[in-house]
């Protein structure tokens, strides 16, 4: 995929042409300002994925740092569960 550079004055004149690009050649830009990168305009579908992922990793973090603990996750649950109790009454 053909990544492209584009300060974010460029960007807002010509935003049509870049979602455009981005959506129908999966072209990505990243937006300066003073030359300095500060976002990334990607396709949806890319996103999409890229968040999948870092949610899947998230978990996988979680899962070690329970394992480290070790309760399980229905005592977890069970815990979880009486401490909200505990704060509605």
């Amino acid at each position: 995929m053909k990544e492209r550079s584009c300060s974010s004055t460029e960007g807002k004149k010509n935003l049509a042409s870049v979602l455009r690009d981005v959506e129908k050649k999966g072209e990505r830009f990243i937006i300066t300002r003073r030359k300095k990168p500060v976002a990334v305009i990607i396709p949806y579908d890319i996103y999409v994925q890229d968040r999948k992922k870092r949610s899947w990793d998230e978990l996988l973090e979680l899962r070690k740092e329970l394992v480290k603990t070790n309760l399980s996750a229905t005592s977890l649950v069970e815990e979880s569960r009486e401490e909200l109790e505990n704060r509605q009454t």
